[in-house]
């Protein structure tokens, strides 16, 4: 379940699986929420924050990323590869076609970039 209290389908491919099965043979805990922080309860959404501020730290990774930039990633790329506005917006559980129309822009750019790049006379 979503933002919304939407319920959100989400596709993975085998590695991530076969992590997820691996994952759930150590747990210890039969909570219904699938992660759990270390007193078995739900993790909450500033955990996970701070878990990605974490894993970039010891990346050495200076960007200002945030799990909400895993999402926007996500549209982005799905869009800059040819997947049509309506599935992204299903993909990101949006009501409405506007919230999702703000990925374009980036999409545009995009675009932009590789006309430039690709045209010989600027």
């Amino acid at each position: 379940m979503g933002k919304g209290k939407k319920e959100r389908i989400t596709f993975y491919g085998i590695p991530a699986a076969k992590a997820l099965e691996d994952y759930l043979k150590v747990r210890a805990s039969d909570n219904e929420y699938l992660l759990l922080n270390k007193y078995n309860n739900k993790i909450s959404t500033r955990a996970i924050g701070q878990i990605v501020d974490k894993i970039c730290l010891n990346a050495a990774v200076n960007n200002n990323v945030s799990p909400h930039t895993f999402r926007h990633t996500f549209a982005t790329h799905l869009l800059n590869n040819g997947a049509d506005i309506k599935s992204v917006q299903e993909l990101l559980g949006h009501s409405s076609l506007d919230t999702t129309e703000v990925y374009t822009h980036i999409t545009n750019d995009y675009l932009k970039s590789e006309y430039l790049r690709g045209m010989p006379r600027k």
